[in-house]
Order: structure tokens, then sequence, then C-alpha cells
């Protein structure tokens, strides 16, 4: 009976205690021994200051290309020459166009006198007719309007029968068909041929067309 009474008073004892904490480093053990470490060196103890967490939002996400053209919009923006200030009373620019001030400067009877000054001081130029500079040659676009027949139309006699055999390398000579054509009008063409370029005898010297200066006279 004894030891049951002995046992129950142990419990109450126990139950009365207050609890022990546990054994090991926690967070207020630390800023403890902080402090007692400061103590014992001489160095006054600094207070603890705990700052709130800072809220971070999420990041935009960047895009390389459109960062690129900002840049470079940027950098022409700077470059770019400056847009001239018009000067609007700038006495150089007339004012013609612009009504009201017409109408301040000058009235219907101004503007008639105006008119009748101009029309005292304007001529009339007539064109006249260009003077000859001498004898340039002969003129392929006059025989090729004053000719008529077709090419390959043989009309006049030519007495070398080898010429046929010879026309192409000779034509290679000229750069074009109408020096051809004016050289050989030059050496009494189209009656004779002496540089022996027309050897069917049509007139027209090395495949020369006046076809092409025909249309032109008739478009």
């Amino acid at each position: 009976m004894r030891s049951i009474v002995l046992s129950v008073s142990v419990l109450a004892l126990m139950a009365c205690t207050p609890p022990v904490p546990e054994s090991g480093v926690g967070f207020d053990t630390l800023g403890r021994s902080e402090r007692e470490q400061q103590l014992q060196t001489g160095i006054a103890p600094q207070p603890t200051t705990v700052l709130p967490p800072v809220a971070v939002g999420p990041l935009d996400p960047v895009d390389p290309a459109a960062q690129i053209a900002a840049e470079a919009t940027e950098a022409l923006a700077e470059t770019a020459p400056q847009s001239p200030v018009l000067n609007r009373n700038n006495p150089e620019i007339s004012q013609e166009q612009d009504f009201e001030v017409v109408a301040a400067e000058r009235d219907i009877e101004a503007d008639a006198a105006r008119i009748a000054a101009a029309r005292q001081q304007f001529q009339l130029v007539r064109p006249k007719e260009l003077e000859p500079v001498g004898d340039t040659g002969p003129n392929i676009i006059q025989y090729a309007l004053s000719a008529s027949h077709p090419v390959g139309q043989k009309l006049y006699r030519r007495g070398n029968p080898f010429a046929a055999a010879r026309l192409e390398t000779k034509c290679a000579g000229y750069r074009t068909a109408d020096v051809a054509q004016e050289q050989f009008l030059a050496a009494g063409g189209p009656s004779r041929d002496r540089l022996g370029l027309d050897p069917d005898g049509d007139g027209y010297a090395c495949d020369w067309d006046p076809a092409t200066f025909r249309d032109l006279v008739r478009n």
C-alpha cells in the first residue's frame, strides 16, 4: 500500500515539472553563443536585424530580335538628319498662293496693272531654220526615205562576179551596217560599187535595211 502511494506521488511531481528543452543547437542557442563570445572578446553585441522577405515577381521574357530592332531604331534616330525648320516669314518664298496675304498687299486694280505690265514685256520668239553646218557626208535617213524598192531587188549593174564571195569579209570591217551604207554611198553608190559592198545591185550595202527608218516616219 505504501509503495502505491509513493508511485502516485512521483507521477504527480513529474507532471508538475516544466519540460526540459531538447539538447542540440537551435536558432536561439546560436544567438546566445555569439553574444557570449562578443562579451568575452570585448566587442559590444550587435542587435540582430531580420529583414522581411521581398516579393519578387516573375521576370518578363526578353525577345532578342525585338531588343536588337529597338537598339537599331534608336541608333538611326540619333544619326538621322534633323528636319529643317520652315520659316514662313522668309521674304524669298513666294506667297502668291496665299489669298489672305495677297488681299492684304494689293487689290484687283493693282493686279490688273501688273498683268498689263507683264503683257507689254512679253515677246514672242519664233523659231528659225537651222543653218547648214557643211558637208557631213551621205545622209542614209534621207536615202532610205527616197528609195522605195525592197531589199534584194536589183536595180544597178555590177561587173565584179567575185564581189559576193568576199562580201562577208569586207562587211566585217565596218562597225555597223549603217556605217557600211554611208561608205558605200560616199564611194559613188548606189549606181557604182567601188568598195564591193553591194554585189546584188539593190543599192543597199552589207544587208542594210531602210525599213527601220521608214517605219519611224510612218509611226
